[in-house]
């Protein structure tokens, strides 16, 4: 990503060296001046401004990957990520032998379930003001949320079928 937003800052700096030399080529030395002067000024503020879309875009990516992939959350994505349909999220943590388990189970899920149910996952130690917001005790624990709101909490390994068995009712 960072790759994407450099090349568009590099672009956007070609362009606007660009439109300078065409418009000092076809103005004369004083309107030339005072439009180098302005699209000094102005560059600046597109090109930020571009970038901060660039940026902003990342965590909604990050959140929003294809359909049946396993999604990172964060503190800056969570709530974005839940507020909508149907969302299994993973409390785990990388030291975590259970959660360890879990995951190729909940990579499955996802996979098998893609057309109603996202499936997301936050790492308990980098996020920790998210387990204390929703009081995560033990781990792995799973909470499904239905458009913003916890409806099933489900904690400790579960193999797929398990897993699916505590899921129904929810997914269609």
């Amino acid at each position: 990503m960072k790759k994407n937003i450099l090349l568009a800052i590099s672009f956007a700096l070609g362009l606007t060296a660009m439109v300078s030399c065409n418009q000092t080529q076809a103005n004369n030395e004083t309107e030339t001046n005072n439009k180098e002067t302005v699209a000094q000024t102005e560059a600046p503020k597109e090109i930020e401004k571009l970038a901060n879309d660039l940026m902003s875009d990342q965590t909604s990516t990050e959140a929003e990957k294809e359909k049946g992939e396993v999604v990172t959350l964060d503190e800056k994505n969570f709530s974005k990520a839940i507020a909508k349909g149907l969302v299994l999220v993973d409390f785990y943590a990388t030291w975590c032998g259970p959660c360890k388990m879990q995951k190729p189970v909940l990579a499955e899920v996802a996979k098998d379930n893609a057309d109603n149910l996202t499936v997301g996952t936050v790492d308990t130690d980098k996020c920790q003001n998210l387990s204390s917001r929703y009081n995560i005790r033990s781990i792995p624990c799973m909470i499904l949320f239905e458009n913003g709101k916890e409806v099933k909490r489900i904690i400790g390994y579960h193999d797929k079928q398990e897993l699916m068995k505590e899921l129904i009712g929810y997914i269609e």
